[in-house]
Formats: C-alpha cells, structure tokens, sequence
C-alpha cells in the first residue's frame, strides 16, 4: 500500500500535482444482440488519458437501470486491463451472463472500479451502453461436438425446444458451473499485506454447502478446513499469506455440484520501502511520479507521488528485487533498482544532456559522443548470432559492441543524446543483457542483477524503457553461458527532435557475479512497428466467438491446418510513402536464440506487401489469422521441458532490408500435442485440435492406460464447453470397464472397482502424486445429484478411510462432481 502524502495547502499546487497522475476512462462500450441461449457481448475500449502510465487495474460490468452506477445495480463481471502508456487505448470483448429477469436495461462499464489507482480525475471512469430489452428471436446453437455416450431411450418423447432452436448438445455443460469466480480481498497486481484474507466470490451461481465440496490450495498444499470460511457466495482464505509467491487455486463445486475452478498467484510482504526522488545534484525531487515493480513479475506494482522532501513511501513489499521508475515535469526520467528490504533506495531523475554532435551510434569512432563518466566500459568485438541480421556500418572496419559492467554491489548507467530527422519513424537500441548468475544457479533466488535500456525523446515526451532482472526475463531466455538473444527497445518518433539513451545494470544486495549489457547499435528508423496484439485462434466458446491473448503456443508435430499453428492478432506497420513493405515475419526464442520462424498468411501478403502509400501506414485493423508457424521448423524448441518463450515480430522494407523487430509483452508458455487418440470422434479439428498439453505433463498422461481426450485447444484457446481446459495440465479420460449400466438403464460409476483402480494410480512410484485432482461422479454424504450414478456409496466407501502412499488422503484428491459418470478429469501439475 502507497502511504498517503500529507495534506497540502496549497491547492494549486495540489491540483498541479493531480494533473501529473494517470487517468483512466472508459472510451466506449456497445452492446450486441440479445439472444436467446446466448450470453450478451459487450465491446469496451479503455483509454489512458493522464500525464503518465497507468498501472494494472480492472473493468466491472454492471446491470443498470439508469446511465450511472449506483447500489442498485447488479455486478455481472469483471476482467483485467494490463497497463497502459500514456495515451494509450486497449479494446476488449467481455461475455455477460444475465438474469433471467433482466427486462429493458443497459450495461455500466467502469474502469478501476474500486478506486486502487490514484487518478487525476474519477468522473470519466464509467459509461452506459443504449437500453436493451428481453430478446425476440431465438439464436442457433453449434452443432454437436461428437457422438455422445450411450443414453437409456426415453419412455415418450421429450417436449420440443421452444422456438425453431435446435436441440441443445447434451455435453454442453459437461462439468462446468454457471457460476464466474473473481478474487476478492488481494490483488493480483499490487503487494498484499501478510495478514491479506483474500476470498474466492462466485457470482451467477451458489458454492456447495460443505468443505467436502470446496477445496482451496495453497502452493500446492490442500488448507485444513480451519483456515477457510465457506459461505454460499465464495470461500475466504485465513491462514495467512508467506513472504514472497503464494498460488492459490479453487477447486470446487456448486450447489448443482458443477465445477467450478480458480487460480490466482498474489505476491506478500512485510516490509515498508521509501523511495527518495532526487536530481543529479542529489536534491529532492517532488511531484514526481514513481512506479515499482517485482523484478520476478513486473505486472505486480505500485505508484505514488513524491512529496515536498520527494519521498513515496510503500507498504507490503516482499524483499527481493525491486525495480523502480520515475519521472517528473522537466524532461525528468530515471530507473533503479533496489530491495523489498533495504528500508530506503535512491532514484536519480536525470534531464536531457545537449545533443551530441559526433555521429557514433554504431561505436565505429570507440566511444566518441557517449557519456560513459566513471563506468566500467569496454570495447568488445560483437557476437552475432543466428537470430541477428548484419548491420550497416558507416565504414568497414571491426565490429566492436559497447560493454557495461557491474563494479561491486550498485548500479553503473551511461548514455548518449543525439538529434533525430523528420523522416525517421522510430529509434531502436540493439542490446542484450548477459549475467554470470546464469549458469551460477541463482535463477529463482530472492536477488537477481537487473538491467534498464531507455530511450525518450525530449520535445514529444517520449519514453520507452525496458527495466528488467533475471527472474522477469525467465530462464529460458538466457544460453547456457548467460546471455540472452539480442533485443531491442524502440521509442516511435513523430517529427525531428532531440533523443536521448540511458543504459544501467547493476548487482543487486552483493558485489559477486558480475552482469553486462552488450549494447551492438542504436539505429535510426525509417520503418517502425508502431502496434501489435498477438492472440490466439478465433474459436466459439459458449456461442460466442472469442481469441484470447497469446499466453500459450502450440510447438512440435501436429495434424491441425497441414501441421502448423495458426497466430492471430492486429499490427499496424509506419514508413515512408515510396517505400514497400517486403517481409514480416514472426519469430520465437528459446534460450537467446530464434529457434523458429511463422510467415505472414499467404491471405493477407496482397494487404501488406505493397508501398507505404499517401499516409505512411500499413495495418490490419481488425484481428484475424497473421502468422503459420510451420510444426517442421520447431524442432529446434525443447519439446520435453515446461518453459516460456520469446515471441517478437520483425519487419522488412526495400529501403530498409534489415528492419525492425517488436517484441510480444507476454512469454507464452510452450503446449506439444499428446499423441494419445481422443475419446470422442470430434477433436476439434477446426480450432485446432485438443490434445495440447504442456511437455511435463505429457509423460504422465502416457504413464495410464486410458483413451485421453479434451485436454488443451491449440494455443491454449478456449474449449468449449470445458471453462478449465486452457493450460496444459487438464485432461478428460476413459477406459473399458470405467462406466456401466444398472438395472435400470441408468449410468452408473462401477463403484469401488473404478475406486481402486484410480487408487492404483495415485500410488505409482513417478507420476501418482503429479496427479492433484480426479473428478468423479460418484455419491457422497451431503451430495444430492451424483447419488444418482452411485446410490450405495460404493466408490466413496472405497476412498474415505484410504491414505496415499505420499500421504495424501484419497479422499482430498477425489472431487464428486456431477457430467462425470461416462469419463473422469484430471488435474496434472508442473512437477519438477
């Protein structure tokens, strides 16, 4: 938490001060059709309009009766809204369930809802979409997603659905509850105290009546039913949260005893950290604006502004390494790096220095032109690899690259300040980051070196940095000796101006184990990628079509689209009038180097590959299929190994052969395909198949003999109807003898058979105890529905009493859940 800066009287001053803070606004919000059997689609647009950026906050949706949100109005969803620059404006899509007695309303739209970012206005943070009243005309639903299990025939037949609507797919709501989970009481993107309770809230549907339903964990640890409180409308966490990392996941079900599932990763701490702003003369700074961020996760922050002595003070900060930003009216900007634990640390806002008039950005003339002070700099001739195209020298020569170095414990930074043209579209700086913390085996430790690569102009206020550590890159970006592939930070340019380079690296709590930045160029752009969104394939999730941002992608062999994985999203590419666009092209990064590349789709090379044209831009606006990466070009990739890769896209030109690349914020996390046959017929072939699991969990599945199916969609897309099957680690399975019939025709679990075989395998040697959850129908005491598929309690008599052999009791693991009598599901973690 931001301790709140002391009441000035000053009120001009104060509204000055006001002026200098984030302020976020919905843009717009529309509403679709309202459909019968359909949820009602909401397009919002959110729009960063202060001075500076605007951290990690929230979007309710709201049921209203009026154009303002009051307590009369019914909360119906909430979703995430990553951090903005300045200026910047991001579209979303969010799926609303309504009440059934929803009759003409309109839909509120309110950005940070809670008020967690200190803005510089609240008025603007909420909008209404027109009225909308019931619907008129029923809507089609998909058509069936395979052949169904066997079925007992109806004694007549069944009354028809109302309207012309087709006959809904029985699977259709296979384990899934109505309900929506959202965390409550925490946060998932600021620092919490230790003492947080945070709490799972369902909306839309009722959590089942007793913890034997309900089951939280806790880095991996079931909580004992002393530590929760359950309620009707979610479940609260009091045990308390650890220094440092807590994952805390829902497994559960509702009063139908329908699935419901949550997970969220929420970051503690005790300590209070005081940040002082200062200028080069080491003067107190005020108004400034300060951010930190967790070097293992800089989505996890906290801003504030300094006061009159240009001190912010933070609470809840866990003690590892901290990265901190700042700026201040003037042209001021500066980053550090410090602790959780170092009780105060020290920000350095720098100004502009006067343009150099020495032409040395690719270091042909040594170091001529940088100011490089006191700092361990060196000349080191450059290391290219694979990934990295030659660059354009003013004179042949060596190819030297500019090396700083750490010196004992604390930061070293230089810079360089030169003029730009009005041509020029962008300035990248070429660098990578190399520390010897990789391969010393301090990946995942509390203290990590970090690095800052900065580029900001001076007239247009410019300012686009990279602050990172070891932790927030991953392993996976680095090479067996430290270093990472070659990176750029881009900051677009408008009109001539003055920019200015600020590079820093620095060893963070010690003096050991130095860390380098490796910087090869910086260049003037003539062509830039001034936007970008990579997303998943579009695919229908509850009769709405959805694509979700590229938090998972598809490597290795598959079948799916002639065996390559299908990159959606947006860009928008700048460039001179006469010059034509020649290559884009995607590429992905393991261990600091491309190990693979995606073309653009052949459909949209006639759209791209042309001249800049009269306004200078090229762009697909509207999301749609951008790149096929090729499964025989991933062979290079680590197929067996869980991990993270780079994603960035680089550009082309005739003038400009050897052109931009743009990174993809996010690291998605690699799924190979189980070559498993699945159990349906259907395997979702159009969306890319379902059998996409992370490389951990492959081996485990192949362990069982079962016919497995439904895992993943490809890229990890939505499955329907499955709200769970999204990361690699759920799968649905079935073997001969798992189901039978009764007497009566009806489907029953085979009781305690099913039980011990299930048993047999929470009990192998390597892979029982990777298996966290199994979801079986069977009866319980205080069920209701699943009693109908095991009437004598046989499968719960066989589990109630029984220990693993890792300790566990069999009962904690097995989960009764109702639509799961022809199949079972299992959680499988990460392991090792």
């Amino acid at each position: 938490m931001i301790a709140a800066p002391a009441a000035q009287a000053d009120q001009p001053a104060a509204t000055a001060a006001a002026k200098r803070l984030p302020d976020l606004a919905v843009a717009s919000v529309k509403a679709g059709r309202l459909a019968p059997g359909r949820p009602l689609v909401v397009r919002y647009a959110i729009r960063s309009k202060g001075r500076r950026r605007a951290p990690a906050s929230s979007v309710a949706f709201f049921l209203s009766s009026n154009r303002r949100r009051d307590r009369g109005d019914t909360l119906l969803k909430t979703a995430r809204v990553r951090a903005l620059r300045r200026g910047a404006r991001r579209k979303g899509r969010a799926s609303l369930r309504l009440p059934a007695t929803a009759g003409v309303q309109r839909i509120v739209a309110c950005v940070d809802p809670r008020r967690r970012v200190r803005e510089a206005s609240e008025r603007n943070n909420c909008r209404a979409t027109r009225t909308f009243g019931k619907p008129t005309a029923p809507a089609p639903l998909p058509p069936p997603l395979g052949p169904l299990p066997p079925a007992d025939p109806p004694a007549e037949p069944p009354p028809a659905p109302p309207g012309d609507a087709p006959p809904a797919d029985p699977r259709a709501d296979v384990g899934d509850s109505a309900g929506t989970v959202t965390l409550q009481g925490a946060s998932t993107t600021g620092f919490n105290a230790l003492d947080a309770q945070p709490r799972f809230a369902v909306s839309g549907a009722t959590l089942a009546p007793s913890l034997d339903f309900v089951q939280v964990r806790h880095n991996g640890v079931p909580v004992p039913a002393a530590d929760l409180v359950l309620t009707p409308g979610g479940v609260t966490f009091t045990g308390g949260l650890v220094e440092g990392r807590n994952e805390l996941k829902l497994l559960a079900g509702d009063s139908g005893f329908r699935n419901l599932e949550h997970e969220a990763v929420i970051w503690a701490g005790g300590d209070t950290l005081v940040i002082h702003a200062q200028d080069e003369s080491s003067g107190a700074v005020p108004g400034a604006a300060v951010t930190i961020s967790l070097g293992d996760d800089q989505a996890v922050e906290a801003s504030g502004v300094t006061s009159g002595a240009g001190n912010v003070t933070f609470s809840n900060v866990p003690d590892r390494t901290i990265l901190v930003e700042g700026s201040a009216p003037g042209g001021l900007s500066g980053s550090a790096g410090t602790t959780g634990g170092a009780g105060t640390a020290a920000l350095v806002l720098l100004g502009f220095d006067p343009p150099s008039s020495v032409d040395n950005n690719d270091f042909s003339q040594g170091t001529a032109g940088w100011d490089i002070g006191g700092a361990p700099v060196t000349l080191v001739e450059h290391d290219p690899s694979t990934d990295e195209p030659s660059r354009s020298r003013q004179r042949a020569g060596e190819d030297m690259d500019l090396r700083l170095a750490t010196s004992g414990e604390g930061e070293q930074r230089i810079s360089r300040t030169f003029a730009v043209e009005e041509d020029v579209e962008a300035v990248s700086v070429k660098y990578r980051f190399i520390t010897s913390e990789v391969p010393g085996g301090y990946f995942g430790t509390k203290y990590n070196d970090y690095f800052s690569v900065g580029v900001r102009s001076q007239s247009a206020g410019g300012n686009s940095t990279e602050a990172n550590s070891m932790n927030g890159l991953g392993l996976g970006a680095f090479t067996g000796g430290g270093a990472t592939a070659w990176r750029e930070e881009e900051l677009n340019v408008e009109d001539a101006d003055t920019i200015q380079v600020d590079i820093s690296v620095a060893n963070v709590a010690d003096g050991a184990y130095d860390s380098y930045v490796e910087v090869a160029i910086v260049e003037k752009k003539k062509i830039a990628i001034k936007s970008m969104d990579l997303r998943d394939l579009q695919v229908t999730y509850h009769h709405v079509p959805v694509s979700a941002p590229l938090d998972y992608l598809s490597v290795g062999p598959n079948k799916f689209f002639g065996g390559y994985t299908r990159i959606w999203g947006t860009i928008r590419i700048t460039g001179d009038p006469e010059d034509k666009l020649t290559k884009l092209e995607l590429e992905v990064i393991e261990d600091g180097k491309v190990k693979a590349r995606a073309p653009l789709t052949a459909g949209l090379k006639p759209v791209l590959y042309q001249a800049f044209g009269d306004d200078g831009e090229l762009a697909v606006t509207t999301n749609q299929h951008l790149f096929s990466l090729p499964a025989n070009d991933t062979g290079d990739l680590d197929l067996t190994h869980n991990g993270a890769v780079l994603v960035r896209v680089r550009a082309s030109s005739e003038a400009v052969p050897k052109g931009p690349s743009k990174e993809y914020p996010t690291r998605p996390q690699k799924l190979i395909r189980h070559q498993e046959a699945s159990r349906y017929l259907c395997c979702n072939e159009s969306e890319g198949g379902d059998d996409w699991v992370k490389p951990s969990v492959d081996p485990v599945v192949a362990n069982f003999p079962a016919i497995w199916g439904d895992a993943s969609n490809m890229n990890g897309g939505p499955i329907h109807p499955h709200e769970e099957h999204r990361t690699g680690n759920d799968l649905d399975g079935d073997y001969d003898g798992y189901s039978k019939y009764d007497d009566r025709g009806v489907q029953v679990v085979n009781g305690a058979a099913t039980a011990n075989k299930l048993i047999g395998w929470l009990n192998d040697d390597e892979y029982g105890s990777r298996i966290e959850r199994i979801i079986v129908t069977h009866c319980r005491p205080g069920a209701t529905s699943p009693c109908d598929h095991d009437p004598s309690m046989a499968f719960w008599n066989a589990i109630k009493d029984k220990t693993l052999d890792d300790g566990r009791a069999a009962r904690s693991v097995f989960q009764a859940l109702v639509d799961h009598h022809h199949h079972f599901h299992l959680d499988i973690t990460d392991g090792p």
